[in-house]
């Protein structure tokens, strides 16, 4: 019916209503399957609505917003209208790509995006530092950031490259919800993300999907998700198998 932004303004106008009570106020707790919930008389019935859940390998150069006010291309340009209303859980910025989960499950996305539950975010990073083995030293120790602390659960060297001048190519794992933590993290050790490629959510991994490409998850992928990054998925991203 609406995005989570166009639900407060409908709540706010007074345009809802619970079990026949108008209901004004941001945050009220209802039950979708029992209670009985109205938008301008009509009510909203989610049995018969299938959970969709898709995976997007969005390119660079793509804003993570399903309505972009500047015209710049946005995830809605990959959605087809058949998979009906569907919203990114979390975001990409817009000079990174790689792995954005969409989905009409409101409780997965949560469960996804809250750091309380620690769902694991893979990425391949390259990343220019005249010393590679102290930056990753301190991304496993944690930096300190205006927010707060953020500290990578692995982060392990893809590249045998010793030339300074090169990027050095890692695996980075966390669990931090932080909005460009990773970059963040980079710039306070004096360091510069060249390139940012985001390969697995929870132990999902994102293969055989080129850039731009998006398809619809089988329940054992969903389940994946949630599940913590298995030492074969790590192993596959260390082999470069998924990252050439």
């Amino acid at each position: 019916m609406a995005s989570r932004r166009g639900a407060d303004d409908l709540i706010q106008q007074r345009r809802v209503s619970v079990n026949g009570a108008i209901v004004d106020t941001l945050g009220t707790k209802v039950d979708p399957f029992v209670d009985k919930i109205m938008i301008d008389g009509q009510v909203i019935d989610l049995q018969g609505v299938s959970k969709t859940v898709l995976a997007l390998n969005k390119p660079v150069g793509v804003v993570s917003t399903m309505v972009d006010d500047q015209g710049r291309p946005c995830i809605r340009d990959y959605v087809y209208e058949t998979w009906g209303r569907v919203f990114h859980v979390g975001r990409l910025d817009q000079e990174s790509s790689g792995l954005l989960i969409l989905t009409n499950d409101g409780d997965l996305a949560f469960r996804l995006a809250h750091p309380k539950h620690e769902i694991q975010k893979t990425y391949v990073v390259n990343v220019l530092t005249s010393d590679i083995d102290l930056f990753r030293k301190h991304v496993l120790q944690g930096v300190a950031l205006s927010d707060g602390f953020s500290k990578a659960d692995r982060c392990e060297l893809l590249t045998s490259s010793s030339r300074s001048a090169e990027p050095k190519r890692l695996l980075w794992q966390l669990h931090d919800g932080k909005n460009r933590v990773i970059r963040r993290v980079a710039e306070t050790l004096g360091a510069k993300v060249a390139r940012l490629h985001r390969v697995a959510v929870g132990n999902y991994l994102m293969q055989s999907l080129t850039s731009g490409g998006i398809v619809r998850l089988s329940d054992l992928e969903i389940s994946q998700l949630t599940q913590r990054a298995s030492d074969t998925l790590i192993e596959t991203v260390l082999n470069e198998l998924v990252y050439a």
